[in-house]
């Protein structure tokens, strides 16, 4: 019986790899009667071939790092489609003054060490996962009891104190929440102009995060209380013009939830195809925001959905893998420079140190003062750091992350599990398109939660210790 459900499991994932093969080839033979390029699709048609393989024969679970790594990484094949038939090469190859010719030549260039890198970052993950399920722990320690018993001690005081002071910088900065809200693309600006931090905001998130540790711990259910402030938190983040953030910040407690429970697995799945496309819907309303913050008509008809998207650099885009070929070789490489970016991205502004990245570099490079910066990828910044030998560490990349997810779920436990959903949304997900200063993200999401749960350790301790002299004492 097991023998015949393990055929029939492989049949299926056999006719799915065919019929989106099937699928990709129209695609293809489409784009190469529109296009001259035709080396350019064919590459995009390999890599999209090469993923979906991957995906469907060697991927062991749809939350492992390799699904969501290569989610992200998949814009690579879908701008490749792109860029053969558009007018355009992308909104930041536009400041530049590259003929035509050499931009096609770097970007086949691009796909076929896109490709290669993809090809090592699997085979690093593969060697190193090994076949681990989540098997929770049924007996936690006394402080893990006592936390799920009294953790509203901190997720009271820490939504009452978010919530006011947000409503607090709507006021001081767009005149009331509902504006603030409105033109929340142009809140980045007012809040600079102000003076003020959004930094208290955190305490929200970690209330979140804390309040959803606490209800697994206490084989509580999760109440529509929780589900509505959970969606205020994204409100939060949203009316910061962060919509990445934002839909992150709510994939991780997914992602907690059906690691934690597999049978709501088939419902997170689809909660966060829902989310992700309302993702796209929350771009157009910033984009629209903006165009209504400025006194400028909107219009639709001269709107393009592709260009926005590929072409505005917002999924793992090739046309920053030009810029950075044309920019980077042995005369300025940065040696794995920038994997600290992060920690300065993190803690510089505490001390006057400004913002560093890749994408910065290029911005002061090409780039207008009213643009924001490219974002290189994650290969972008490896070949900024060491040019063509990046697949070699891609490789460790990939060994890396799989040992993190044996680690996590080996654990069994809900607090290392949370942490882990927060990995996996926060930079898995975004580092293929961004780079390594994601970690900046992953850090603001855990350090917040896990700080507080050190002090309510501590807490604890002196309760405990107190309760062990007045035994003695009787």
């Amino acid at each position: 019986m097991k023998e015949y459900l393990l055929n029939k499991k492989l049949f299926n994932r056999i006719l799915i790899f065919f019929a989106i093969a099937n699928l990709l080839s129209l695609i293809t033979l489409k784009y190469l009667y529109q296009s001259d390029y035709s080396i350019l699709i064919w590459l995009s048609f390999l890599l999209a071939l090469v993923m979906t393989f991957v995906i469907i024969f060697l991927n062991k679970d749809i939350f492992s790092p390799l699904f969501i790594f290569s989610l992200m990484y998949f814009g690579y094949a879908l701008g490749g489609y792109y860029y053969s038939t558009s007018e355009g090469f992308g909104k930041f190859l536009g400041f530049m003054d590259i003929d035509n010719d050499t931009i096609v030549f770097f970007m086949e260039l691009g796909l076929l060490f896109v490709i290669i890198n993809y090809l090592f970052f699997t085979i690093g993950y593969l060697i190193t996962e090994k076949k681990q399920i989540v098997i929770l722990k049924k007996n936690y320690t006394d402080f893990w009891i006592f936390f799920g018993q009294n953790y509203k001690i901190i997720v009271i005081p820490f939504l009452v104190i978010s919530l006011s002071y947000w409503y607090y910088l709507a006021v001081m900065t767009a005149g009331g929440l509902i504006n603030l809200i409105i033109y929340f693309q142009a809140f980045p600006h007012q809040i600079k102009e102000s003076g003020l931090s959004t930094l208290p905001y955190h305490l929200y998130y970690a209330g979140i995060f804390i309040w959803l540790l606490g209800i697994n711990l206490s084989n509580k259910k999760i109440t529509y209380l929780f589900i509505i402030m959970s969606f205020i938190g994204l409100i939060m983040n949203l009316s910061q013009g962060r919509i990445t953030l934002s839909v992150t910040y709510v994939i991780s407690q997914l992602i907690f939830i059906a690691l934690l429970n597999k049978d709501h697995k088939k419902k997170i799945i689809f909660f966060i195809i829902f989310l992700l496309s309302f993702a796209f819907v929350i771009y157009f309303m910033r984009i629209y925001s903006n165009y209504l913050f400025i006194g400028k008509e909107f219009s639709l008809d001269s709107f393009s959905f592709l260009n926005v998207i590929i072409g505005g650099g917002n999924v793992a885009d090739l046309q920053q893998l030009v810029i950075i070929f044309t920019t980077f070789d042995m005369n300025n490489i940065l040696l794995g420079q920038t994997f600290f970016d992060w920690v300065r991205n993190t803690f510089g502004s505490f001390i006057g140190l400004t913002p560093s990245s890749i994408g910065l570099i290029i911005k002061q490079l090409y780039i207008p003062s009213t643009s924001g910066a490219p974002t290189p990828g994650a290969i972008g910044e490896l070949y900024a750091n060491f040019l063509f030998t990046s697949p070699m560490f891609m490789f460790f990349i990939g060994s890396i992350f799989a040992f993190i997810r044996n680690k996590s779920l080996s654990s069994g436990h809900p607090f290392v599990l949370l942490i882990y959903s927060i990995f996996l949304s926060r930079f898995v997900f975004v580092y293929p398109k961004v780079d390594s200063t994601m970690m900046s993200n992953f850090f603001w999401g855990v350090a917040p939660s896990m700080l507080s749960i050190a002090i309510f350790y501590l807490l604890y301790k002196l309760v405990y210790r107190r309760r062990v002299i007045e035994n003695k004492n009787i």
